[in-house]
């Protein structure tokens, strides 16, 4: 019994607490089903199961939460129990008849529901969320891989897409800022003249603008016949 690790009991006429409870020796059991049972009908059945089965990551095909395990935790809506998010198929259906199905087919199921549920705990609970983060600045620290390095790893994995913003969105937005100035400017205050900008201007700005007037001045000026 200490190596079972999925075990079936739905569909059966398991009704007392104290059935679940024996399961406590089983301690690699992971997937448990008790749906369809007298004992599902009970009101804290979820409850005194998952705290009386330390081991246990599945229960239902429903993840166990954080929020079962925590007493009196307050976690977000995407946290809580039986969320969708946290739904697993732990009875998937198989391809091959039942005289078919051999060892290696059985053992590659029994693989792929222990996969989904680890996949589903990565980003379901909180505190998983919380020890890989930390186990990974400790990696990087210890690595000395910066957070940037990490950054541009995944730029060119494209997994992080560019943020850089176009020409023509930055130009809307210069736009609606000094539009909004415009419009929200204290009453009274003046526009700089020409003579404050220039006072304003730097030596060397000045005396580019300057060489830039004087050669729009050495070129001729075509003047156009206006139409009536």
């Amino acid at each position: 019994m200490k190596s079972l690790r999925i075990l079936n009991l739905h569909d059966n006429g398991i009704g007392k607490l104290e059935d679940i409870q024996s399961l406590c020796v089983c301690v690699n059991l992971v997937v448990l089903t008790l749906y369809d049972t007298p004992l599902s009908l009970k009101a804290n059945y979820r409850h005194h199961t998952v705290n009386s089965i330390w081991s246990l990551k599945a229960l239902d095909h429903h993840v166990i939460g954080d929020e079962e395990i925590i007493e009196d935790s307050l976690f977000s809506k995407r946290f809580t129990a039986m969320n969708p998010k946290l739904f697993v198929d732990l009875c998937p259906k198989q391809n091959e008849a039942l005289n078919d199905r051999t060892l290696q087919s059985e053992m590659k199921t029994v693989r792929k529901i222990l996969s989904d549920i680890n996949r589903i705990l990565v980003h379901g609970s909180p505190v998983v969320v919380i020890q890989r983060w930390v186990r990974g600045h400790l990696s990087r620290k210890a690595l000395g891989i910066s957070y940037m390095q990490v950054q541009e790893r995944l730029r060119k994995l494209n997994f992080v897409p560019q943020t850089t913003p176009s020409g023509s969105q930055v130009d809307e937005v210069l736009s609606l800022d000094y539009d909004t100035y415009l419009k929200n400017r204290r009453p009274g205050s003046k526009t700089p003249s020409a003579s404050t900008t220039m006072r304003a201007e730097s030596p060397a700005t000045r005396q580019s603008r300057e060489s830039r007037d004087i050669k729009m001045g050495d070129s001729p000026l075509k003047i156009l016949p206006t139409s009536l």
